[in-house]
């Protein structure tokens, strides 16, 4: 019974680290649009804009790209007033991998919108695209002109070089909704292999900023390397601890197996 219980762990766990989704083993190609979106009207752009921002994440056990976001939005009388779509800002989207997205709609009825909804659709990605950009130290800061920026470091680990080095953020507010999205290429955007280069990104929502942030990244070639979360930390641990719990009962069982009998 106990050798069954943890194996049942050990299993959860290791689907856990490795993305893949408990709840269907035989899901393919799927992907959803998160419920922490938001929308804003900018008041400073000619003519006035509308914002819907949020985040994509593939549930399913192959990579995606192609992924569009279609807002349809709608006055106080719920009555049809617009329609524009976006890409997520990832062009291939991993397994267990979230991406965020913004559609912009620039007509003369954006301050008309009373309430948006979203849809989604997406293609099967068929080809590889290998985990070889890192993440290095990033910061974030207010500058003199009142927008948040964030500066930091990519570094290509593969063997060729990566191109079109994109960084993108996602910030979110203290309930985690999804209050804007930026993103760059680092300078210059092809990365040697083994080399960094930096880069800087800005938030243009000015006056406004958000301590909580993600970033993501790829290249024309590659995908970005996870960073180990707590959670995922914590379950090494446990599967750590796991294991050697086990193999302490195993000694501890043929130490008693060979006291003498007297």
């Amino acid at each position: 019974m106990k050798k069954a219980y943890l194996v049942t762990i050990l299993f959860i766990i290791f689907a856990f680290l490795s993305n893949v989704p408990l709840s269907s083993a035989q899901v393919v190609g799927q992907a959803v649009i998160l419920p922490n979106h938001t929308g804003y009207l900018d008041l400073t752009t000619i003519p006035i804009t509308y914002h819907v921002v949020g985040e994509v994440i593939n549930i399913g056990t192959v990579s995606l790209t192609l992924l569009n976001i279609t807002a349809t939005f709608y006055d106080q009388n719920n009555a049809t007033i617009g329609l524009c779509s976006s890409y997520v800002l990832l062009n291939v989207l991993l397994p267990g991998r979230k991406a965020p997205f913004e559609v912009v709609w620039n007509d003369i009825k954006a301050d008309q919108t009373y309430n948006y909804s979203l849809s989604l659709r997406f293609r099967e990605y068929i080809s590889e695209k290998p985990l070889a950009i890192q993440l290095l130290e990033n910061t974030t800061y207010i500058d003199e002109a009142g927008f948040q920026k964030i500066n930091g470091t990519i570094k290509n680990l593969a063997s060729q070089n990566a191109t079109y080095v994109k960084v993108i953020a996602t910030f979110y507010n203290v309930d985690g909704k999804v209050m804007g999205v930026a993103y760059t290429y680092t300078m210059p955007s092809t990365i040697m292999p083994n080399q960094t280069a930096p880069f800087e990104l800005e938030l243009k929502r000015k006056g406004l900023f958000f301590p909580n942030y993600s970033l993501t990244a790829e290249s024309s070639e590659y995908s970005l390397i996870p960073e180990l979360s707590a959670l995922h930390l914590y379950s090494l641990l446990l599967i750590s601890l796991l294991i050697t719990l086990t193999v302490h009962r195993k000694r501890t069982k043929l130490k008693l197996h060979n006291i003498p009998k007297i």
